[in-house]
């Protein structure tokens, strides 16, 4: 059972890569097992589980335990790099244990790597959040939600006062919700992979 789940590193095949939450990287998955598949694979990285659900080459559900990233797997639809999805999902993973402080701090880390990878200046984040407005890469409403961010991870990060040493639960969940949407925004679902029999690029 365990070599029928384990994930192919193999050449890239008619059935859509895995994302793994847990730490970025791609699993490749091999066409004859997973083109219609419902069960679970382990990243060979980090070891995290994945229930997923595969029909005729297209990923359905992807659902990873512990529950820990529940709130975010729907961002594994976008194309994300996978650095920052990792900061993505480091981010989740504070929650279950109350390390909020690191929690806001990773959703800062992710806003700036994408911004970064969007070709914004590497400067101040509040002045990155500012141009990425003015460039057109943040609608004003994405713009004032990373603003939101950007203060979190400065409370978790280096408060200047003392009375915002704390970071909340209610605002590490919102932290990391704004962030994944912002993410979402950014980067664009990803491509359906190509049926067997279709002309593809893959090789």
């Amino acid at each position: 059972m365990n070599d029928k789940l384990r994930a192919s590193r193999g050449r890239r095949h008619f059935v859509p890569d895995v994302i793994c939450i847990g730490c970025g990287s791609t699993i490749y998955l091999e066409e004859t097992t997973y083109a219609n598949y419902q069960g679970e694979v382990t990243c060979i990285d980090c070891k995290t589980p994945h229930s997923i659900l595969i029909e005729k080459g297209a990923l359905r559900t992807n659902s990873s335990s512990p529950g820990a990233y529940d709130n975010i797997l729907d961002i594994l639809a976008h194309e994300v790099p996978q650095d920052i999805l990792y900061d993505l999902g480091e981010a989740a993973r504070d929650i279950p244990v109350a390390s909020y402080k690191s929690c806001v701090v990773m959703c800062g880390r992710a806003l700036q790597g994408s911004l970064l990878d969007k070709g914004l200046k590497d400067q101040d984040l509040d002045k990155m959040i500012d141009d990425a407005r003015n460039k057109g890469v943040l609608t004003e409403e994405h713009h004032q939600q990373a603003k939101a961010v950007r203060f979190f991870r400065n409370t978790g990060a280096h408060p200047k006062n003392p009375a915002l040493r704390v970071v909340t639960e209610l605002q590490a969940i919102l932290a990391l919700q704004i962030a994944k949407e912002i993410l979402q925004y950014i980067y664009p679902l990803r491509q359906l992979a190509s049926q067997p029999g279709t002309d593809s690029n893959a090789k």
